[in-house]
């Protein structure tokens, strides 16, 4: 069936297999009518059988199809073959996802990496907008090619397992089920992924900025019960063996709070954040990343606040492991509800084993070698460390008008002097002030 050469649903004709994965293949075709090439994504025939898996595969191609932007790659049709195997069509990607260039090339700067996590947030962003969660975001689904005058650009792959906000289907979201990559999901949707929303994917873009600059995931166990009680349970760990510039950190950490009320409630305030961090085209597209959301954009060259919990844990910025992992992230009594959310956590992992529902990402690392040379990265030399945001100047509170002193009610008034010469220069009266009240500081911890 992907044999070089075949022809599948009269007009396409398979050129080599791109990659294979657990549910599914993706071949590189021509469309012989229009002469185009393009990439076909197939379910294996043994995943014909289960009818979420085939459901979930159609939902792929109705998410991704209402995405418009460069940064998703884009669906252009779907049909069923003969059989009646359903197939996407989607555009040929030439380049390597960011999970091969770490494998091949280590951590990269983190100019770079910021550059690209803000391409990855414009094209969630405008998923986002239209009330759909990815779900699945990872480095292997975030694809480096290159625009037609040679800059990079970042594709978002892999919708799916995407959860809209009006999906009534409950039952290809089960909470018996873990869907998803478990080293980038979030705690609340390691608890039920079905009730998961757009900071679950804040989340995954944090772990993702702390592998590209280090090389590794804040996160591993040797399992994926122990993996998801440290994801659960653990404060956040440093990124290790790196230097980073200050408040680098600080930003990671305002993506995996453990409560997704701590985290930036939106993707345009996260955006705004790193922008500092990146390059000369950083601050434009975060601004990007603010129109898509339809949300008010930061002003340029500032950062957006970081979020309440750690700001107040940790101070601005903090540098040590102590200060990063405060009191809002250490685990609570075991007598206390999260011991329960654990518990709950492991019973899911634990039925019937974990159905981890990783979807075909149609990553093509095997391309570099037919399409040329991967994309240059972008210079790292335009990095630039965000500085402490200045506290809002506080407001002197207007003196109240002078009161005259009243005489104490025992103490003998003295005779005024007829004679007496005025003083050169009268004394004031006695005047009663009042301390200017503190503003309360606005933190920009607004739920999402």
């Amino acid at each position: 069936m992907f044999e070089a050469g075949t022809l599948l649903a009269g007009k396409y004709r398979v050129e080599h297999v791109l990659g294979r994965g657990g549910m599914g293949v993706v071949v590189a075709a021509l469309h012989i009518h229009l002469n185009q090439r393009v990439a076909l994504k197939f379910l294996l025939p043994e995943m014909l059988q289960n009818q979420g898996v085939v459901e979930r595969f159609v939902r792929e191609a109705r998410a991704s199809a209402q995405l418009r932007g460069e940064h998703v790659c884009r669906v252009s049709d779907v049909g069923t073959l003969d059989s009646g195997a359903p197939y996407i069509v989607m555009e040929l990607l030439e380049g390597r996802d960011l999970s091969t260039m770490i494998t091949h090339n280590g951590p990269m700067p983190v100019a770079t990496a910021v550059d690209y996590v803000l391409q990855a947030c414009l094209g969630v962003g405008e998923a986002h907008s239209l009330g759909v969660v990815h779900r699945d975001l990872k480095p292997a689904n975030l694809f480096l090619t290159q625009r037609p005058d040679g800059t990079p650009l970042i594709k978002v792959l892999d919708f799916g397992i995407a959860k809209a906000q009006a999906d009534a289907n409950f039952n290809l979201t089960k909470t018996s089920s873990v869907l998803g990559s478990p080293g980038y999901m979030s705690p609340e949707q390691l608890r039920s992924t079905r009730d998961c929303d757009a900071r679950s994917d804040i989340w995954a873009i944090g772990i993702i900025l702390s592998e590209l600059v280090s090389g590794r995931q804040p996160f591993i166990g040797e399992s994926i019960t122990e993996l998801a009680l440290h994801i659960v349970m653990d404060p956040t760990p440093p990124v290790m063996s790196v230097q980073l510039p200050p408040g680098f950190e600080q930003v990671i950490q305002g993506c995996l709070a453990k409560d997704p009320a701590h985290r930036f409630p939106d993707l345009a305030k996260l955006a705004s954040a790193l922008a500092p961090y990146g390059g000369p085209t950083a601050a434009a597209v975060a601004t990007g990343v603010a129109r898509v959301l339809n949300v008010s954009p930061s002003v340029p060259g500032m950062q957006s606040p970081l979020p309440a919990t750690i700001m107040a844990t940790t101070g601005f910025p903090p540098t040590t492991l102590g200060a990063a992992a405060g009191t809002a992230h250490l685990p609570p009594a075991r007598s206390g509800p999260r011991w329960g959310i654990v518990a709950a956590v492991v019973a899911v992992l634990a039925i019937g084993g974990v159905a981890v529902g990783v979807a075909m990402s149609g990553k093509t690392a095997d391309i570099a070698a037919a399409g040329g040379p991967p994309p240059a990265p972008i210079d790292a030399a335009a990095s630039v460390a965000i500085k402490p945001p200045t506290p809002p100047p506080a407001i002197d509170a207007a003196p109240p008008p002078p009161i005259d002193a009243a005489p104490a009610v025992d103490a003998p008034i003295a005779p005024i002097a007829i004679d007496a010469a005025p003083a050169t220069k009268p004394k004031p009266h006695t005047t009663t002030t009042t301390k200017p009240t503190k503003p309360t500081e606005d933190l920009g911890n607004d739920r999402f």
